[in-house]
């Protein structure tokens, strides 16, 4: 066999990647992981968006169960308040109207995070006449 002037025979002993192999791989990486990045922003926003909704929904429910356990028969309306939750205030509207059987109202409830927000959730109940004793 012939030995070239480095000592192989013909075949480099020193075998690597080359430069742009090595760019190719980095940019494979940094698209990688901007597509992470972007992926774990979104769930964590989502993640706040329903936690948000979750609360929204308690200070309806609450409020629902407020005007049932009142012995007053609610007048038809609107009213607004705020509400504690979750170390939050939290801003409530409340619409009662009556429906086709008189014993009934229909109470519609939105609450928002802050006072001119979009309501994050709505949410309708049906209360019927108190019952004397």
């Amino acid at each position: 066999m012939k030995r070239s002037a480095s000592g192989s025979r013909g075949i480099s002993l020193h075998r690597g990647f080359t430069l742009i192999e090595v760019l190719v791989a980095l940019a494979v990486t940094a698209i990688a992981l901007g597509a992470l990045i972007r992926g774990g922003a979104g769930t964590a926003s989502n993640a706040d968006h329903l936690r948000n909704k979750t609360f929204a929904h308690w200070v309806a429910m609450n409020q629902v169960a407020g005007r049932r356990l009142d012995p007053d028969w609610p007048a038809t309306g609107r009213s607004d308040g705020t509400a504690q939750m979750a170390g939050r205030r939290w801003y409530w509207e409340q619409v009662v109207a009556g429906t086709q059987d008189p014993d009934i109202r229909r109470l519609t409830v939105r609450v928002a995070a802050a006072a001119e927000a979009e309501p994050l959730m709505g949410l309708v109940a049906f209360v019927p006449r108190p019952t004397r004793r």
